[in-house]
């Protein structure tokens, strides 16, 4: 059975626990270096969502733009989320260098592929299909924006 946009409740609870946690987690390339391609995008997206699912989460949606990756994805709520976002960008570090050797290291030097902070939220009170939507389109406006008029208030 699916639900909420893709996130299956089957898996996702042990006996007496029903759990429904989803995550924005966003990495930045090392140096903001603009690196990732097409390809190499729905490369991470998908060495990503195989990774996840070994932690008995699931991906639900992910894009990328040329210096980082979006990701939505549903964790379990026995895993340590700094631990699990650590050992993610190390082995998408990895298999990225490995898979793409010439295109990291136009923009990369050393080690690192990733920078060391990353951000993940918990979605929380937004529905999935607005994160979804943010994910799809990051520079797109989600709502109009009405300038304040710069002229001041006439005296009398």
């Amino acid at each position: 059975m699916r639900f909420f946009g893709g996130v299956s409740w089957k898996g996702m609870g042990r006996q007496t626990t029903v759990y429904r946690l989803t995550y924005h987690l966003v990495l930045v390339v090392k140096y903001r270096g603009p690196c990732i391609t097409q390809e190499m995008g729905d490369f991470l997206i998908r060495e990503a969502g195989r990774l996840i699912a070994g932690k008995n989460g699931a991906l639900i949606g992910g894009n990328h733009d040329k210096d980082h990756i979006h990701l939505l994805l549903s964790l379990p709520p026995n895993l340590n989320l700094s631990h699990f976002v650590a050992s993610l960008k190390n082995t998408l570090s990895r298999l990225v260098k490995k898979q793409f050797p010439d295109d990291v290291r136009k923009y990369l030097w050393g080690d690192a592929f990733w920078s060391s902070s990353f951000f993940i939220s918990s979605t929380g009170g937004a529905s999935l299909d607005t994160v979804r939507q943010y994910i799809e389109d990051p520079g797109k406006p989600k709502r109009p924006y009405t300038k304040k008029s710069d002229s001041s208030p006439t005296q009398n």
